[in-house]
């Protein structure tokens, strides 16, 4: 493997296994996995009455999938769905704080693959973000520079032009497939990157 420590940011709590899941369950048996959820996917339901409802229900198909994959802690940030931008200083402060903290090798994001506004927002944030962990900023709030290596997973609907960088995980397949059938608030949504 080539690093032991990632930190995996996701806008929702399914994007974590469709771009990092196989690569995550080989990645916790020699080093640590932490993922960071911005929201807790609640818009997704059919009226906005069952938002909270579905908010729970993901949040525990999250501990199932963390079990799953061999995830070391994960982080549920406050957001809402489809309008993380509207928090963007809120989440740059408590990015900053989580990148630092855990000083990962790694950090993996999602790609703007245009389908949805949360993931354009993340693409387009993270990358200056991670230039200033790594500045002699805000230290006392939110402790010593990190420098961690910028990854975007790969969304099975989106095809990156060039990608530099292939993870073999034909052996935790397995494990990344019953992952994302634990996702049934999703499997409307999913169906298709199932079989």
């Amino acid at each position: 493997m080539l690093s032991k420590k990632y930190l995996v940011v996701e806008p929702h709590p399914d994007d974590f296994i469709l771009m990092f899941g196989g690569t995550a369950a080989r990645a916790s048996k020699e080093g640590r996995v932490y993922v960071v959820t911005l929201t807790g996917g609640g818009q997704a339901a059919s009226s906005s009455a069952q938002d909270s409802r579905l908010k729970e229900k993901r949040k525990t198909e999250s501990q199932i999938v963390d079990e799953i994959l061999g995830t070391t802690e994960r982080v549920i940030l406050p957001y809402d769905t489809r309008k993380i931008w509207d928090n963007s200083s809120c989440v740059y402060n408590d990015m900053m704080r989580l990148i630092r903290y855990y000083a990962p090798d790694v950090v993996v994001a999602t790609f703007n693959d245009r389908r949805h506004p949360d993931h354009m927002w993340l693409a387009e944030f993270i990358e200056p973000l991670l230039y200033q962990v790594g500045e002699n900023i805000r230290l006392e709030e939110f402790g010593p520079p990190v420098f961690p290596l910028l990854w975007y997973g790969e969304n099975p609907r989106a095809q990156f032009q060039y990608p530099n960088i292939f993870i073999d995980i034909t052996d935790s397949m397995e494990k990344k497939t019953r992952a994302l059938e634990s996702q049934t608030s999703q499997i409307p949504i999913l169906g298709e990157h199932i079989s």
